[in-house]
């Protein structure tokens, strides 16, 4: 079974974790800050997800001219097949004052209502990540055990547990000195 990457979450700090936050005509009372699902990622949790990111970019990212039909790549969050690639015959930019075509990737999305053939559009030297080799996933959470703030099958990983403990001691060590210096301080009040 493959290891599944996830991250820590908290309640979500504007809907209070009900998901729902003030009413709009488009979106309903749907909250923004979590997207109606009640809770978002934590600190640690954003800066482990933005690590791994950039390493999973940085062991498989390719710029998007190199993509050829059949290959899996990351677009919107998920690995999709490329069933064409194409440069756009009317969308251009100029760099460095030189039109450039964008590459249209086209892929299947599957959506409640069925299948929808979609394209997307980048800028060509765009680096995008293709789905990973063999050994590649396992080198990726190796390196997600050493992120305080992933969880590797829902169970924190290595570094979590280890900030957690450095966090706990030193609490303990906070509250014990604080003691101390009240005891300190009551003894000096009755002398």
């Amino acid at each position: 079974m493959a290891t599944k990457i996830t991250y820590e979450t908290v309640t979500c700090g504007r809907c209070g974790g009900c998901g729902q936050y003030s009413y709009c005509q488009m979106w309903g009372s749907t909250c923004f800050g979590c997207k109606g699902k009640g809770i978002v990622r934590s600190k640690r949790g954003c800066v482990a997800a933005t690590a791994f990111d950039a390493e999973r970019l940085r062991l498989c990212g390719v710029p998007v001219e190199s993509i050829v039909v059949g290959d899996r790549v990351l677009i919107d969050g998920r690995f999709r097949t490329i069933e064409a690639v194409r440069t756009s015959g009317g969308s251009r930019f100029m760099r460095d004052g030189v039109w450039v075509d964008y590459v249209s990737l086209q892929f299947t999305k599957k959506l409640t209502t069925g299948p929808q053939v979609t394209s997307h559009g980048m800028i060509p030297g765009t680096v995008i990540v293709k789905a990973e080799g063999p050994g590649v996933w396992d080198a990726l959470v190796a390196f997600a055990d050493t992120l305080p703030g992933a969880l590797l099958n829902g169970v924190p990983s290595a570094a979590t547990v280890v900030a957690d403990a450095k966090a706990a001691k030193s609490a303990a060590t906070r509250a014990a000195n604080k003691a101390r210096k009240a005891a300190l301080q009551a003894e000096a009040v009755s002398l």
